[in-house]
Order: structure tokens, then C-alpha cells, then sequence
């Protein structure tokens, strides 16, 4: 039983690297792109939508304190673009307020000059 559980917690561990290797390469490749050249436009918004998700409790073992999650909410803006003569859509995930952002607002992002179907809201939105 000892060896199962430490192969366990081995195969948990090497899973978790590779997660977050994998996020980290991730997003690398995609801040090259934009390193590389990024072309700023006017976007529509299409659509604001808020989630909510309440706080929880969770008790850690094997302490036994307990850790508070404060609740949060996510606002996700979908926008709609044209680069190099085609239509692409995009959004924005985040848990800051927008309020002036409503469906049909004109808003400033930025696309990836290498790659148009990659976008971003631009750092000053």
C-alpha cells in the first residue's frame, strides 16, 4: 500500500509540473506574438456577461484551520473585430468592473500583426 501511495503522489506531481509547464509555454507563445507586433483597432461589443461565484470554506488537512474564498464576480466582454479584411471575434475575461462597456460600445484592442484571430483589450480600456 506505501508504494501505491508514493507512485500515486509521483504520477500527482509530474501531472502538476507538466500542467503548469504547459500554461507557462502557453503563454509565452502567445505574449510573443503580440512581442512581434500588435495592431491596434476599434472593436463592437456584442455581449457583457457577468458570473458570480459565491465564497466557500475549505478546512486543510491536516491542521484542520479552515480557508475563506471570498465570493467574485467575472464580467467576460465578446467583441467582434475586422483584420486584414476579415470579421473575428474575441473577449475579455476579468473580474474588474467596466461599467461604460455595454453591448454595441466601440472599444479599443489589440491584434497580433503574425497571427489577427489573436486579440487583446488594449492595457489603457
Amino acid at each position: 500500500m506505501k508504494k501505491f501511495r508514493a507512485r500515486l503522489w509521483l504520477v500527482l506531481i509530474a501531472a502538476a509540473v507538466l500542467f503548469i509547464g504547459g500554461a507557462a509555454l502557453h503563454g509565452y507563445g502567445i505574449r510573443r506574438h503580440f512581442e512581434r507586433g500588435a495592431v491596434a483597432v476599434e472593436a463592437t461589443v456584442t455581449a457583457v456577461e457577468t458570473q458570480h461565484h459565491e465564497g466557500y470554506y475549505t478546512r486543510v488537512r491536516p491542521s484542520g484551520r479552515s480557508v475563506h474564498t471570498p465570493p467574485r464576480t467575472d464580467y467576460t466582454i465578446r467583441y467582434t473585430y475586422e483584420a486584414e479584411g476579415m470579421r473575428y471575434e474575441g473577449s475579455h475575461t476579468s473580474t474588474r468592473v467596466r461599467p461604460r462597456i455595454r453591448v454595441g460600445s466601440r472599444i479599443m484592442i489589440e491584434y497580433a500583426a503574425d497571427k489577427p484571430s489573436l486579440s487583446r483589450l488594449r492595457e489603457n480600456e
